[in-house]
């Protein structure tokens, strides 16, 4: 069995949509899989390496949609934003919002991903199911 892993690997395995207790296999289906719309953002049940479950009750993922998701969109959306103010120096500050607002919707779908793979390896190393099941 592996150990649980540091702080940076927990992230790394994050940013790779790893199971968190086998670092193996995925926590969702890869894109060339996908049959529906709706499994881009929907993990997989369980691991299929090591079978654990992602999905402990209902409304687990409200946790993914309530803080984490926005926080990282809003600091994706102020990367895009500053960056694209150094960049192209806009004199209309309405440009600029305009900008901020695309780039805060664009990285609700783009983090959507990554918000679900950090909830559930944060949730594991705090409080790891019982395995007795």
């Amino acid at each position: 069995m592996i150990s649980s892993p540091s702080f940076i690997d927990l992230l790394f395995l994050c940013l790779r949509s790893k199971c968190p207790v086998c670092q193996k296999g995925q926590l969702f289906r890869p894109y060339w899989g996908i049959q529906s719309l709706g499994e881009i953002f929907v993990p997989l049940t369980h691991c299929p390496k090591c079978r654990f479950e992602f999905k402990r009750e209902t409304g687990y993922y409200s946790g993914v949609l309530t803080p984490t998701l926005p926080i990282l969109s809003f600091i994706f959306a102020l990367f895009l934003t500053l960056t694209y103010y150094l960049i192209l120096k806009p004199e209309d500050i309405n440009e600029l919002a305009l900008v901020s607002g695309i780039s805060f919707l664009l990285g609700f779908v783009i983090l959507i991903r990554p918000s679900i793979a950090i909830f559930i390896s944060i949730d594991h190393a705090i409080s790891p199911p019982n395995k007795s099941k």
